[in-house]
């Protein structure tokens, strides 16, 4: 079921509103009966950020601070509260689509979304929110980091704006391989993933960096190529 916020962001927002951003349907059966979108964007589709599976999953993750009946599936939410939700959740969408590379302006000026996503021999250039395995990423970690009081939303955007998205670059290399030109699927590398841009945003302590870059290294048989000490320098540096 799609959370309640999901279809008003569809209708009412100025940007995932527009024809194909989101991507709802993916197909047609010989019964006439269509196939929601799951998790994957084709590589050359002109016009698409997400799916709507994933823009759900990424809504959930960012409803953290709504109006607890808003999330509630069992209670009705007061036209208030969805107002207020609805609110709170369009803005961390156009905050995301700032400071995650600019990636809403990217787009509109962009002749083709696959131009962002994946350039024509030189995929590594490519921008990484482009791709639905990280967008869910980064909504996974914010949602923890703000509400362990890890960081604030404030902080975590700016984190965010200071990193390299092409997809080519750390930390993205946990799911994408440069040399292949290819995604790297698998849940143990959407975590690490996940692990590696806790340690750039607002890593927990040194221990969790040495940690995280050794599951880099395992996992990637490559060394991680931001250091220890690159990162380890947030954990002194303020979080406002």
């Amino acid at each position: 079921p799609l959370f309640r916020s999901t279809r008003r962001l569809l209708e009412e927002h100025e940007f995932l509103s527009k024809d194909g951003v989101v991507i709802v349907f993916t197909s047609v059966g010989e019964d006439g009966q269509m196939t929601v979108a799951s998790n994957n964007i084709p590589k050359t589709h002109r016009s698409a950020l997400t799916t709507i599976t994933v823009l759900n999953e990424v809504l959930k993750d960012l409803a953290f601070g709504v109006p607890a009946s808003v999330c509630a599936p069992d209670i009705r939410p007061t036209d208030d509260d969805l107002g207020q939700a609805y609110g709170v959740l369009s803005g961390r969408i156009d905050q995301l689509l700032l400071y995650c590379g600019s990636i809403g302006d990217r787009l509109k000026n962009a002749d083709s979304a696959r131009d962002v996503r994946a350039p024509k021999d030189r995929e590594g250039e490519g921008h990484a929110f482009m791709r639905p395995v990280i967008q869910r990423a980064i909504a996974r970690v914010l949602r923890h980091l703000i509400t362990q009081g890890q960081i604030t939303w404030e902080g975590a955007m700016t984190e965010l704006s200071k990193l390299n998205w092409e997809i080519g670059k750390a930390p993205w290399l946990a799911v994408y391989n440069p040399e292949t030109r290819s995604m790297i699927s698998g849940k143990e590398f959407s975590e690490l993933l996940g692990h590696l841009l806790e340690c750039h945003l607002a890593p927990p302590s040194r221990q969790a960096i040495k940690n995280t870059r050794k599951q880099f290294k395992e996992l990637r048989n490559l060394q991680y190529p931001v250091s220890e000490d690159e990162l380890a320098a947030k954990l002194n540096s303020e979080t406002t």
